[in-house]
């Protein structure tokens, strides 16, 4: 009789891994994102740019609870607004790329997971960004001159990275 109930068990927990997509297992649910901008106590503004709506209205430093995904098979894109009186706005996208542990599903979750359970719950989609930290400029002239400034050495450096990733391994 043990060993009938024991295969029975393998037989039921084997069943129930086979019907859970790999990244649902792996992944979780929605992405944790702290928000924070210099000087704190900025207005904050999450836009979902799928549906048009505006999600969350906050202050700096926040943490916001963002969504993977915008629907079945889709991502999630969200538009981040800080601003605060007397400073330039900030302004950044969010958006969610594929997950790595989706393609788990070829070989864990089958075809339950690689066409229902992944993309059901949004586990298929992935947030990279850890935080969103805005540095806010005086809306002044040395504000206007120093935010250019960094603007071009963010530039450069997305530059020259994107440049040492297309020569490859040496």
């Amino acid at each position: 009789m043990p060993l009938r109930k024991t295969i029975t068990t393998l037989f039921v927990a084997a069943l129930m891994f086979s019907q859970s997509g790999c990244a649902s297992i792996v992944s979780g649910g929605a992405k944790t994102l702290p928000i924070m901008s210099t000087p704190d106590g900025a207005e904050l503004e999450v836009k979902n740019l799928r549906s048009g709506e505006t999600i969350l209205k906050a202050k700096t430093p926040f943490t916001a609870l963002l969504e993977r995904s915008s629907g079945f098979f889709q991502s999630a894109k969200y538009e981040v607004r800080i601003n605060k009186e007397g400073y330039l706005p900030h302004q950044t996208v969010i958006e969610a790329g594929i997950n790595g542990w989706y393609f788990g599903n070829i070989i864990f979750g089958g075809l339950v997971g690689l066409l229902i359970v992944d993309p059901a719950t949004g586990a298929m989609w992935r947030i990279n960004e850890e935080s969103v930290m805005a540095k806010l400029y005086p809306d002044t002239t040395q504000g206007r001159a120093d935010f250019q400034k960094d603007e071009e050495i963010r530039i450069a450096a997305e530059k020259a990275a994107e440049a040492v990733l297309k020569a490859g391994p040496r």
